[in-house]
């Protein structure tokens, strides 16, 4: 799995500054429904829940900060991105990268696929 940056935050030791995993759907496929992408964080131990707006869709995942931005095409997910914000750990990022690619989906970070 791709690294974590870390850096020197005063008080703070191993604060994880920024991170980003790219997710893409199964190549050929129509796309995954939302409900699907839900059940397979629920799999691997996260709640989420699906929210819609004017920017988009996200998944929001119960007791994180961080969220998944998901690209809704024909009202199936196509694709979509996770930033991870710094106070969630390691853990969240394994997880999704867990759920994601048990439904087929390829999860990538800056240095290549994980």
């Amino acid at each position: 799995m791709g690294t974590c940056r870390v850096g020197n935050v005063p008080g703070k030791s191993n604060h994880i500054m920024a991170y980003e995993l790219y997710l893409v759907a199964p190549e050929g496929a129509d796309g995954t429904p939302t409900s699907q992408l839900t059940n397979a964080l629920r799999a691997v131990g996260i709640s989420a829940t699906e929210k819609s707006d004017a920017f988009g869709h996200l998944l929001v995942m119960d007791g994180y900060e961080s969220a998944l931005d998901i690209l809704v095409t024909d009202g199936v997910a196509t694709g979509g991105n996770f930033r991870f914000v710094t106070q969630d750990d390691q853990f969240l990022v394994d997880k999704v990268t867990e759920a994601f690619k048990a439904v087929g989906w390829q999860v990538f970070d800056d240095d290549g696929e994980l």
